[in-house]
């Protein structure tokens, strides 16, 4: 957590992890659980984060790909959803189930002649709704946002741009909940983070980053002081010397905040946001970067850009 405390969970051995969900608190413990999806098996594990315990593992029809899982609430009761992509026919979905089950509740389709890229729940209850972040395959075509509720209607298919290729997606509240997309395009070089309204189905913001940088992933922050609004943060690596930063901008001006520089030796895997429930200090960003022989979180106060440490771990 953010003080610097460990606790090593183990899941299942052969596991090929694709990506993490967090489904809420399952077991009736104080901490919340864990969810891993894998591609090799297809399956996603969920364990207590206290104590470790498997509470549920859900079994993925073999006959799909999984691409990237999403967790929300159907009414009171927890939900998983996962984004699959048929082995050899053209069929694209969101499967989802109940979290504490692992029952199959609904299949939802998607347009399967796009390239799938990341899937994010967007409301709760009987009205939520799942985007499928698209690539178009063919150059020079329009990329999408397919928004669909859980009847499988369309309700929104937000053009992201025939130049900008999109690279993965999050949601976040401002009031209403929006829609982050990150995008980069090579000619011209140009990176960005598009915000969309999934009400509207329209992008109604674009938010620029160094386009020298290749983000590897980003990650938005709340209003984290009086003074300063929400803020976005962009993990990336520099396209010909290969030093590493986190860019964060203000959302309302797109201003540059502040640049935390790494070295190429120190890669960012993955980037999160640690407020004051990770027992944090201070605001902060927390970088987790992989060397051959170790990994680390390097943190970042967000207030001052400065970095305040790293939590070391072996292998």
């Amino acid at each position: 957590d953010g003080t610097g405390d460990l606790q090593r969970l183990a899941f299942s051995n052969g596991l090929r992890p694709i990506d993490v969900i967090l489904p809420g608190n399952l077991g009736g413990t104080d901490a919340d659980e864990i969810g891993l999806l894998s591609r090799n098996p297809a399956v996603v594990e969920i364990i207590d984060s206290r104590s470790g315990e498997q509470l549920l593992s859900i079994n993925l029809d073999k006959n799909f790909e999984p691409i990237a899982a999403t967790a929300g609430m159907a009414g009171a009761s927890p939900v998983v959803a996962v984004l699959l992509k048929h082995h050899e026919r053209a069929l694209l979905r969101v499967e989802e189930f109940d979290a504490l089950t692992g029952d199959s509740l609904r299949t939802i389709p998607y347009n399967p002649t796009w390239e799938p890229l990341d899937v994010v729940g967007i409301g709760q209850g009987a009205g939520r709704r799942y985007g499928v972040l698209h690539a178009n395959p063919e150059p020079d075509k329009l990329s999408r946002l397919e928004i669909r509720d859980i009847h499988g209607t369309r309700t929104a298919n937000v053009a992201l741009g025939a130049k900008m290729v999109p690279q993965q997606a999050l949601v976040y509240t401002d009031g209403d909940e929006r829609v982050a997309v990150l995008r980069r395009n090579g000619d011209p070089t140009r990176q960005d983070i598009a915000i969309v309204d999934p009400d509207a189905g329209a992008v109604i913001q674009t938010l620029a980053f160094n386009p020298q940088y290749t983000s590897s992933d980003f990650v938005h922050t709340p209003d984290i002081d009086a003074n300063l609004a929400a803020q976005f943060s962009a993990a990336g690596r520099h396209d010909s010397d290969g030093k590493v930063k986190v860019e964060t901008r203000d959302l309302a001006s797109g201003y540059v905040l502040h640049n935390v520089f790494l070295t190429p030796e120190q890669p960012i895997q993955d980037i999160v946001y640690l407020g004051e429930a990770s027992g944090a200090t201070t605001p902060s960003l927390g970088l987790l970067i992989r060397t051959r022989r170790d990994f680390a979180i390097v943190m970042v106060d967000l207030l001052t850009g400065e970095k305040t440490g790293n939590l070391e771990f072996q292998f």
